[in-house]
């Protein structure tokens, strides 16, 4: 089990810290807790890319191929981000502004922090809970890992099926098996122990960026708007449907992860790009193609995902041209449209 743990987090953090490196000095200072989201963000968009197809053609040992395309995948990310370290020598440059930005912290307030993150990384490990969507979505990922096929069985019965074009164009479920057979950890224990607490903690350093973008260089300010949000998760959970609960209870599900990850990342991404556009400031590519993977990754998680993505960089495309005079910002807009507007098109195909 604890070699399974240690392949979990190669796979879902050292990995995706290093391809998250990609995008260090691009624009603005970014976080190593935020390159890391980044780095998943590229990997999540590059897995719906793959896996996708394979599904459509209903390809025999399905999930075998999509562990060889991700892990190819994850190897040239990783070696031209290492190319790039090694270049550019970006890891200790952010390293240093790191510990520069937490000298000016509250000692107190990082143990606060920290605290109330163990918390709920306990209640995720520890604390049982009902969730009837697990009779689908984990059942989705225990058949895909041990039959090696994508959505070719129905998850309540095993009995064959056609496709089910809801969830089969959008494969988080798979992500999780895929996972599972490398780890050899049983996806019910990947699913609601291991998982949570690592995506827990890529929800929490996109809030923290968030609080980068809105306080700048004020560590304390930062670091009390995180614990605000931190207590305000722990005690969402009035209900069923709110995402402090979603984030606490569903964490391992897409929805969820689209909820809590996918859209404040593409938020915060927005963001940065609209105060880049009142200050007169370049827009790095770095940015832009970050937005545009964003939204890939949203349509992963879920069918709506793909467009609710697309609603709100339109939105904000637009309000960006017309508040800005930035006309072609329009242009990156249309084109990260283009695979969401594409997976609903197909949507409607299929179904």
């Amino acid at each position: 089990m604890l070699a399974g743990i240690l392949i979990t987090l190669f796979a879902v953090v050292l990995i995706p810290l290093l391809v998250g490196t990609l995008y260090a000095g691009c624009g603005r200072e970014k976080s190593g807790g935020f390159l890391w989201v980044c780095g998943q963000i590229t990997i999540w968009a590059g897995f719906l890319v793959i896996s996708v197809p394979l599904i459509l053609l209903r390809v025999s040992g399905g999930v075998t191929w999509v562990m060889r395309g991700l892990g190819g995948l994850m190897a040239v990310l990783s070696v031209a981000a290492l190319v790039r370290l090694s270049v550019k020598n970006r890891w200790r440059a952010l390293v240093k502004r790191e510990e520069a930005a937490g000298e000016r912290a509250s000692v107190l307030l990082k143990l606060l922090v920290l605290v109330l993150f163990l918390i709920q990384a306990g209640c995720m490990i520890f604390l049982a809970y009902e969730e009837g969507d697990d009779a689908f979505y984990v059942a989705v990922s225990a058949i895909s890992a041990s039959s090696d096929t994508m959505y070719q069985s129905l998850p309540y019965t095993g009995y064959a099926t056609l496709l089910d074009a809801r969830h089969g164009l959008a494969p988080f479920p798979i992500w999780i098996s895929v996972l599972s057979r490398w780890s050899r950890i049983p996806v019910a224990i990947l699913a609601h122990v291991v998982l949570p607490v690592c995506l827990l903690g890529m929800a929490y350093s996109i809030y923290l960026e968030l609080g980068r973008l809105l306080y700048g260089g004020e560590g304390k300010k930062r670091l009390t708007f995180l614990l605000l949000i931190e207590v305000l998760i722990l005690f969402g959970g009035q209900s069923l449907y709110t995402a402090e609960n979603f984030l606490l209870v569903r964490t391992a599900q897409g929805k969820a992860v689209l909820a809590a990850i996918v859209i404040p990342f593409l938020l915060v991404q927005c963001f940065s790009i609209t105060k880049k556009l009142g200050e007169e400031k370049r827009i790095p590519v770095g940015d832009w193609l970050l937005v545009i993977l964003a939204q890939i990754a949203g349509c992963l998680c879920s069918t709506q995902g793909a467009v609710l993505v697309c609603l709100f960089t339109v939105v904000t495309g637009c309000c960006q041209a017309v508040c800005y005079r930035k006309w072609k910002v329009l242009l990156p807009t249309a084109l990260g449209c283009v695979l969401p507007a594409g997976m609903v098109l197909l949507y409607l195909i299929v179904q």
